[in-house]
């Protein structure tokens, strides 16, 4: 038997409580699903990647001080039991955690405990969730390979995902990838979207060597590549750097938009390249929808509430976009309106949003991420347009 498990978290008692009961911020450093019902006798479940689970019974519960829950065990035919107790130490907290107890023998603690408490300290004293930052990472973006992008490259089916951005000094430039490979396996395994490639960085660390086959020009190739370390994310420490940082990239953005658009006739900007590939004018309404889809994100994260999940891209996310701004001198004035609404609401977040460290670190990585996306359709206005162009002056 091990002693039980102590440590010092560096916030209040009721910021620790809300940390351990709110099933967003257990999610943050524990478990893939939470839910709670918080009070003596309700439920309480713990869900983990592969089907793993704990569902059990709330013994006690006495907010910012004490939850203990026990649940059955099937497998070991045995109930189980968790104790915490929190105790005020100046400005910070002492965690007291016991495996069994209240008249049940003791048990050591288990290790995917003592990591999560450690990943719990991080979380408060970072905001950097250790689950992440110690996953490999191959240093690219990459996205879903659509009918239209396959066809243009020559890519015999729609599996696999398309590289759109490149890291310097990280995996992928080390193996020699380059924006618009397509990917379609991954250490031997078939790549059918983002989530299969998330799934190979599970049960590999940086310093692996795996198989790349990927498509470029039409030719599959075949190489080798080291998964990196992921490095440390560099985002705006307070809100009123982030909001600086946006408006900032806003406007160097938009003169980059305005200069590719101007002089353009509209139908010219509202051709499609090719079957199911996107217009200007519906890449504009997806940046649009993007910047509207983060100002209500943010409400989600400030109240501290389950986040919406991203819609994928249909097309009904740009249809009610195009409908209200019939010109695209209109939709891009909409999009620069909207981009002005998020620093808005950006400034408006409470001071103590920053107390919860590992939503703000959330928070502000992705919204400090928001211009690496725009970036990347910039890249893709340009390249449509010179298709279009093309394509119309051949028929010219």
């Amino acid at each position: 038997m091990s002693s039980p498990l102590s440590l010092t978290l560096p916030a209040a008692p009721e910021v620790v409580f809300e940390m351990l009961t709110n099933p967003p911020l257990v999610e943050q450093w524990l478990c893939e699903t939470f839910d709670i019902e918080p009070s003596v006798g309700g439920r309480i479940y713990f869900g983990w990647k592969g089907g793993q689970f704990i569902a059990g019974k709330i013994e006690v519960f006495e907010p910012n001080r004490r939850l203990v829950f026990a649940w059955h065990n099937p497998e070991l035919l045995m109930g189980e039991r968790i104790q915490i107790m929190l105790t005020p130490d100046g400005d910070a907290t002492r965690l007291h955690f016991v495996n069994g107890g209240l008249g049940a023998r003791e048990q050591a603690v288990p290790k995917r405990w003592s990591d999560a408490f450690e990943n719990l300290q991080s979380i408060l004293t970072t905001g950097l969730d250790l689950r992440m930052v110690r996953r490999p990472t191959w240093g690219m973006r990459a996205g879903p390979l659509g009918e239209g992008a396959a066809k243009r490259l020559g890519i015999p089916s729609t599996d696999g995902v398309i590289v759109s951005l490149i890291m310097p000094s990280m995996a992928g430039e080390q193996a020699g990838m380059q924006p618009q490979d397509v990917i379609v396996e991954l250490d031997g395994q078939a790549i059918q979207n983002g989530g299969t490639v998330l799934g190979i960085f599970d049960r590999h660390t940086a310093g692996d060597v795996v198989g790349v086959k990927f498509y470029r020009d039409g030719t599959l190739h075949e190489t080798q590549m080291t998964l990196s370390a992921r490095p440390m994310p560099e985002f705006p420490r307070t809100i009123h750097d982030l909001a600086d940082t946006l408006e900032k990239r806003h406007i160097e953005q938009d003169a980059l938009i305005d200069e590719l658009v101007t002089n353009h006739p509209e139908a010219v900007l509202g051709m499609s390249p090719a079957e199911n590939e996107w217009s200007v004018r519906e890449v504009l309404a997806h940046l649009l929808f993007t910047e509207h889809f983060y100002q209500v994100w943010t409400c989600h994260l400030v109240m501290r509430r389950p986040s919406p999940y991203w819609p994928m891209n249909p097309p009904a996310q740009r249809a009610g976009f195009l409908a209200a701004y019939p010109t695209t001198p209109e939709l891009v004035a909409a999009l620069k309106l909207a981009e002005r609404m998020t620093v808005a609401v950006v400034r408006s977040v409470p001071a103590d949003f920053e107390i919860y460290k590992g939503t703000f670190a959330l928070f502000s990585m992705e919204l400090n991420n928001k211009p690496q996306h725009t970036q990347v359709h910039i890249e893709q206005i340009q390249r449509v347009l010179e298709t279009v162009t093309a394509m119309e002056g051949s028929h010219a």
